[in-house]
């Protein structure tokens, strides 16, 4: 299977990887409950999409609950990448820091990864995005566990209502 790009996912294929890496750091999976519950979508929404991402080698899923594959963790990897990347670069240009993240978590998959990487390094390849969340560097084969979501609640929060 061809490498799948975050510039090829819409974003409610992020929004579910998202869900399910928050949901299995502390134990290696997230159950469908967590990500129904998260993204406040029915339990066949959830089950439809979680087989969607395993078509494209995303995620895994057995009785236990849904586990990000390799190829999951890269994306997500990059996810973290290019949020981290642009919410600085708004930040910087003056946007309140919490405004940017939300554009961010919206504008973000539109952007070709070279010019995020162009603003990486225009930046001089931050580590920390301005809400003080740690994120990897481009290319960086760390552990996709070390790191965490930045402001993801604030965005589903605001699209799911009963969160």
């Amino acid at each position: 299977m061809d490498m799948v790009r975050v510039e090829e996912l819409n974003r409610r294929e992020m929004d579910y990887l998202l869900s399910i890496f928050i949901n299995s750091k502390s134990k290696g999976y997230a159950r469908n409950s967590e990500i129904v519950r998260e993204l406040g979508v029915s339990k066949a929404t959830a089950s439809l999409m979680v087989k969607k991402l395993a078509e494209k080698n995303l995620v895994t899923a057995s009785r236990r609950g849904v586990y990000l594959t390799e190829r999951g963790r890269r994306i997500v990897r990059e996810i973290l990448w290019r949020h981290g990347t642009i919410e600085a670069a708004l930040s910087k240009l003056g946007v309140p820091i919490r405004e940017a993240c939300k554009i961010t978590w919206e504008i973000q998959l539109i952007l070709p990864e070279e010019a995020v990487r162009v603003i990486w390094q225009a930046l001089g390849a931050p580590r920390v995005c301005p809400l003080g969340v740690r994120f990897p560097r481009k290319g960086e084969e760390s552990p996709v566990e070390e790191y965490d979501v930045c402001g993801f609640n604030l965005v589903c929060s605001s699209r799911n209502p009963k969160r």
